[in-house]
């Protein structure tokens, strides 16, 4: 049993598992950290509902994720296996799944997603950007008049200008991924 506790305690995120009727039997330190509990309000035999209650009442949720939070993590009671998001009111934001055990009883995994998240929409932003930047090379390289190419480093095209396909009469679809032998 000392093992067992040992590992919870060290999986890195928040870990809980409810018995088939959602009392709670045991969580780690990291469950307790990511919500702000106490130990005494994650006590063996304490309900999910009422776990769920307390976030609300500590207004742990942001205001525009409270109205609804009761009603997803019900939903999600439901259907252990699909995962939920939602928003705390220090901004961070809350990935839980869950899963169902043998028992009847609910093994929740819930992980800050915040960082990811905003790796995820800076990712975006620098593939919107090079987009962007890649449209203007192209645009100016089909303005002109001589013809431009691009190669990767087995010499297959990857880029032809408008005048490129003007001077070898060739479609730019059919210059892409050809080498000049196989156009030539």
């Amino acid at each position: 049993r000392r093992h067992l506790l040992d590992a919870i305690e060290h999986v890195q995120d928040a870990f809980v598992i409810y018995d088939s009727d959602r009392q709670l039997i045991i969580c780690n330190d990291n469950f307790r950290k990511l919500y702000d509990y106490t130990k005494k309000q994650t006590t063996p035999g304490i309900s999910y509902n009422d776990l769920i209650q307390l976030d609300i009442d500590k207004q742990s949720i942001h205001d525009e994720d409270r109205a609804d939070y009761s009603v997803l993590r019900q939903v999600q009671r439901s259907h252990p296996q699909d995962a939920v998001s939602f928003k705390m009111a220090d901004g961070r934001q809350i990935e839980v799944t869950e899963h169902a055990t043998s028992s009847g009883g609910i093994v929740s995994i819930q992980t800050d997603i915040t960082e990811l998240q905003q790796v995820d929409k800076a990712l975006k932003q620098t593939e919107e950007e090079l987009w962007r930047s890649q449209e203007m090379i192209r645009a100016l390289a089909d303005n002109l008049p001589q013809f431009v190419t691009l190669k990767d480093l087995e010499g297959r095209h990857i880029f032809v200008n408008k005048s490129f396909e003007e001077w070898n009469k060739i479609d730019r679809a059919d210059a892409i991924g050809k080498t000049v032998y196989d156009i030539y």
